[in-house]
């Protein structure tokens, strides 16, 4: 289980999730996301390595996105992983938050 944050010098902040997301991980990304909700680059979520996430990531994600959009900032899913397309699909999230690439 993991999440980290890169930033490419001439790019917005990239959030890696991989492995399995559960209860545990929530606290590590809440703590990521708040770092980056207020970013003005477009923020990057890679999840090709998500085997599984728990619904209260899944929340933390979906509301991470709302607030950015709702500040008139971008999210962009990239490399999204089958799990997490289905566990967006299945949460009933998935309206709130965005197309998986």
């Amino acid at each position: 289980m993991s999440h980290e944050e890169t930033a490419a010098p001439a790019e917005g902040p990239v959030i890696v999730l991989e492995g399995a997301l559960t209860v545990a991980a929530a606290t590590g990304l809440r703590d990521r996301l708040i770092d980056c909700v207020a970013h003005a680059q477009t923020v990057q979520i890679r999840t090709a390595g998500v085997e599984r996430i728990d619904t209260s990531v899944l929340q933390l994600v979906a509301v991470f996105i709302r607030q950015r959009a709702a500040a008139g900032l971008e999210t962009e899913w990239v490399d999204a992983s089958e799990n997490m397309s289905e566990a967006l699909k299945v949460s009933g999230l998935e309206p709130y938050c965005g197309r998986l690439h």
